[in-house]
């Protein structure tokens, strides 16, 4: 684990550097829905995710970046129905992480077209809270931690106008909770904008 911190604080740096320098910058925000997988969807229930991003294009195809990815999760019905016949009187359940990553980005630029598909991986630090609440002062839980994560996914942007795309996007979403790891996919749409000097 602290190989794997020491990693993604290079990466991070590593980027930030070369977005100081930066010619051909694009940064944009995203939103959309986040789905529980594994473990993590006997508990919580369909969410959201929201998102912002900036990316250094190394070569017109491919860039580094960082992100900050937030994604928001209620109690699944049947877990708070457990937890009201083992005696929680009213339980509310909510499941929030937050990602900071560093990623990569590899782009398929199409000649002729206005269409672009992407790969994208990344990963980096989610601090994560998992709350109980209105359970009495006995039963309430609030525990909160700051886990490693990576992401994997891709997507495909469209050009709407002069330095702007608007694209769709899914990615799949790996963090290593206590216990253990908690998955999740995320699908979305984002607006993409060019910075000074990008040829994006």
């Amino acid at each position: 684990m602290r190989l794997a911190r020491i990693g993604v604080v290079v990466a991070a740096l590593t980027v930030c550097a070369g977005m100081a320098h930066a010619g051909a910058m694009t940064y944009g925000l995203g939103a959309g829905l986040a789905f529980p997988t594994g473990d993590a969807a006997n508990v919580v229930k369909l969410g959201w995710n929201v998102n912002v991003y900036g990316d250094y294009w190394l070569k017109p195809n491919y860039a580094i970046g960082v992100d900050i990815d937030g994604s928001f999760f209620g109690g699944k019905d049947d877990y708070v129905n457990t937890l009201k016949s083992a005696a929680y009187p009213d339980p509310s359940v909510s499941f929030n992480l937050t990602g900071f990553s560093a990623h990569g980005v590899l782009s398929f630029p199409m000649q002729g077209s206005k269409m672009e598909p992407w790969l994208t991986a990344g990963l980096g630090f989610y601090p994560n809270k998992f709350k109980i609440k209105d359970a009495g002062p006995l039963l309430d839980t609030d525990e909160s931690n700051t886990d490693f994560g990576f992401h994997f996914g891709g997507g495909l942007d469209w050009g709407v106008g002069s330095g702007m795309k608007a694209g769709l996007d899914a990615k799949y979403r790996m963090v290593q909770t206590s216990g253990s790891s908690t998955n999740y996919f995320t699908v979305g749409a984002h607006l993409t904008f060019a910075g000074n000097g990008s040829g994006k």
